[in-house]
């Protein structure tokens, strides 16, 4: 008996075609309705292994529909903030910790809290990309010697 394989280049289309906003809301309403069922004493007495089966009916479609519904969003509009806020995202993890401790509660220090934030991470992230530029050249230049 032989199956059907696809390959890679046929199973990205089909998520392509799927990631849209109708499949997202169509399983958004999915975990919804799942949400719903679990609400229902019978389902509640169930074994442990079916009512954790309902909870995955809640949370995965839910999630992939939330997904779905993003990337829509993405192709339609320019989220250029959302991808320099992706591209240092890392130094934002590394820094604002640091800047959180110095900050009072509230609303100056929230402000003073996110442009901290930010600035240190652009300058965290500058630095890092020359010290891997020198690195790079150094040690491109030692291979070729």
């Amino acid at each position: 008996m032989t199956g059907i394989v696809l390959s890679e280049y046929k199973e990205s289309e089909l998520i392509r075609k799927c990631s849209n906003w109708k499949t997202g809301i169509f399983l958004l309403a999915i975990g919804i309705v799942a949400l719903a069922v679990k609400q229902i004493d019978f389902i509640r007495n169930l074994p442990q292994i079916s009512y954790n089966f309902i909870q995955l009916l809640i949370k995965l479609p839910c999630g992939l529909g939330i997904c779905f519904m993003l990337i829509s969003i993405g192709k339609k509009l320019n989220l250029k903030v959302f991808a320099i806020i992706g591209a240092i995202s890392y130094e934002l993890y590394l820094v604002h910790g640091y800047i959180l401790q110095w900050v009072n509660v509230s609303i100056s220090g929230e402000i003073i809290f996110i442009v901290g934030s930010v600035a240190g991470a652009i300058i965290l992230h500058y630095v890092m990309s020359l010290i891997k530029k020198s690195v790079w050249n150094k040690t491109f230049i030692n291979f070729l010697n």
